[in-house]
């Protein structure tokens, strides 16, 4: 489901904001537990094999969170960075790493262009105008 579809639009959206307000008038721990399980729904629907790592990621956010509360000092900080450390860490390695893999064939790194071409392919606003054609062989290694 994208943001501009018309099930997002005339569906989700209105369910979830009607469920938050309704909610929302009686308790606002109520509300925010609506729009988490709506949160999770959408990206279920994109993918239902993500939602157990959003929940970990969710829940891992949470536990140092209520760490950096508690600690003071050098310890918060050390804490904070660990904790953007681990998520830049799972952003970059379902970002990168199938990008990584499909461009290292036989112990060697590819030098082609083809490679980074499937990079481009999900998202046809971030193409550049030289990079504009995608061959086949790209757009399978984008599945692996």
């Amino acid at each position: 489901m994208l943001f501009n579809s018309y099930g997002f639009l005339f569906v989700f959206l209105p369910l979830t904001l009607t469920g938050f307000f309704w909610l929302g008038r009686h308790s606002g721990l109520l509300a925010a537990a609506w729009l988490t399980l709506a949160s999770l729904a959408f990206y279920g629907w994109w993918d239902w094999r993500f939602v157990p790592l959003l929940v970990a990621s969710i829940a891992f956010n949470y536990v140092m969170g209520l760490v950096i509360a508690r600690t003071h000092g050098r310890s918060r900080q050390r804490w904070f960075v660990i904790a953007v450390a681990a998520d830049l860490m799972l952003l970059g390695y379902f970002k990168y790493a199938g990008h990584l893999v499909s461009s290292r064939v036989g112990g060697q790194w590819r030098q082609s262009a083809t490679s980074f071409h499937c990079w481009y392919a999900k998202w046809p606003n971030y193409r550049q105008p030289h990079m504009s054609i995608v061959n086949a062989e790209s757009l399978w290694r984008i599945d692996l």
